[in-house]
């Protein structure tokens, strides 16, 4: 069809196939079934898109605003437009028989009414639609190929408008949207879906340039397995840890109030002693004060600045996200977009704490674990910087990870004094100083060859 997402979900279509696209005004139906008529005429099967409301000059401006070039399409003999009158009366013959007409024109693969309300409005209610839903039938099988019919819901309901069009349908695609911290979600069901072994129901969906494209959640059926040993060569954080391997979950936390410097430069000092490529998605600052604390933390292990910029631009690249601008589904789908196209070798989410405030607490944690179960998969270290807002918080994400670094500040005798919890499956928790924490790490850089800039 091709729309992205949709295509994953329903699989190879074999024509004739009829696609029923229901949903409130305003979801987004005329941007699908255009999204689907630009998708086949660009490999250059013809559409024909037929409408009984909007006028050419309309449709074609607004799918132009998203990057479909209807006006080219349609130069090059790829699209038909049509505007057909509104049925008058009970015998809606004489437009069926204009219907029939203009398929008949041209061999068309894509055939999209838009919509059909008109018709079944006016059509008498047992003969008259039982007549309708053998005429569209019958169309489908004419063209051979991809018939979309789109149907308003009634207002203030989730239901498709098809009184009987579920047996002609293929499949039936349900458009909904809510209102999610004052932003629009959008959501796409598979109401039916004929021969398909489809097991999501609803997916999250965005309209953007290119037209409507779906996510599908990262869900997967079993726990992957973890790939390789990463060196690092602090012998307290392997007496902690034990050893690290690609596609593990480290959960880094520290008070909101008092955030060690150590809690970033652990993941920063593996990166560059195993010559990870780094995708740094901070919910709270810029990347330019990301990038400026990463090179005050490598000029830390002994590099110089220079060294320390060449080092950054080789593996590391930083993206800075509101979370309170988007959904919390538009965020997850964005999150794997951004994974898919970088493909690092690990992640640090910072601030994670962030989203949590945007999400929904009932939804949060099974959004969570199926995205680390998808970086895990593509043997993706992850790393979540997190700050301690509150004990269920760490109890979620800890029991999530394979390994946790809890910073605490104590108060002890008139000052202050930082220690670290470390704990990794299987092993006992094990409490060391920041400042032996420290001087490991900082030996380990050094010894790893970090002060030159290298993994060797």
């Amino acid at each position: 069809m091709g729309v992205k997402g949709l295509d994953e979900l329903l699989g190879p279509l074999r024509t004739p196939y009829v696609l029923l696209i229901s949903g409130n005004p305003g979801t987004g139906k005329t941007v699908l079934a255009s999204t689907i008529c630009h998708g086949a005429a660009s490999k250059g099967m013809k559409c024909l898109y037929i409408t009984f409301y909007e006028h050419k000059e309309k449709i074609f401006r607004h799918v132009a605003d998203l990057g479909l070039d209807f006006a080219g399409l349609e130069s090059r003999g790829l699209l038909r437009f049509a505007r057909l009158p509104v049925p008058s009366g009970p015998d809606i013959k004489p437009i069926a028989d204009v219907l029939t007409s203009l398929v008949a024109e041209d061999r068309f693969s894509v055939v999209i009414i838009d919509s059909i309300n008109p018709l079944l409005e006016v059509v008498e209610p047992r003969t008259g639609r039982a007549w309708l839903t053998n005429f569209f039938y019958n169309m489908a099988e004419a063209i051979g190929g991809l018939l979309v019919l789109i149907s308003e819901a009634p207002p203030g309901t989730g239901a498709p408008e098809v009184r009987g069009l579920e047996f002609v349908a293929d499949a039936i695609v349900v458009l909904k949207q809510r209102i999610e911290g004052g932003l629009v979600a959008r959501s796409l069901e598979l109401r039916k879906v004929r021969g398909s072994p489809v097991a999501l129901g609803e997916v999250p969906f965005t309209i953007g340039s290119g037209g409507i494209r779906a996510w599908i959640p990262p869900v997967l059926s079993d726990v992957p397995p973890e790939g390789e040993v990463l060196e690092f060569g602090c012998e307290l954080l392997k007496r902690g840890w034990g050893a690290l391997r690609r596609g593990q979950v480290i959960y880094i936390v520290y008070p909101p109030d008092a955030r060690h410097p150590l809690a970033g430069a652990i993941p920063y000092c593996i990166a560059v002693a195993n010559g990870l490529r780094t995708l740094i998605v901070s919910y709270r600052y810029p990347p330019g004060v990301v990038r400026e604390l990463i090179f005050k933390r490598l000029v830390e292990f002994g590099m110089r600045e220079e060294e320390a910029r060449e080092v950054f631009e080789r593996l590391f690249k930083v993206v800075s996200v509101n979370p309170f601008g988007y959904s919390v589904d538009q965020l997850l789908a964005l999150e794997v977009e951004m994974v898919e196209s970088e493909n690092p070798d690990m992640v640090i989410f910072h601030a994670p704490e962030v989203v949590r405030v945007a999400a929904d607490p009932r939804s949060h944690a099974r959004e969570l674990f199926n995205q680390l179960n998808y970086l895990k998969s593509r043997k993706v270290l992850t790393v979540r910087l997190s700050s301690l807002t509150d004990e269920q918080a760490y109890a979620i994400e800890s029991a999530m990870s394979d390994a946790v670094a809890r910073f605490e500040l104590l108060r002890e005798q008139g000052g202050l004094k930082w220690t670290v919890l470390l704990w990794s499956r299987g092993r006992e928790p094990y409490i060391v100083s920041a400042d032996e924490l420290r001087k490991c790490v900082l030996e380990a850089a050094r010894s790893l060859g970090i002060r030159s800039g290298t993994a060797e």
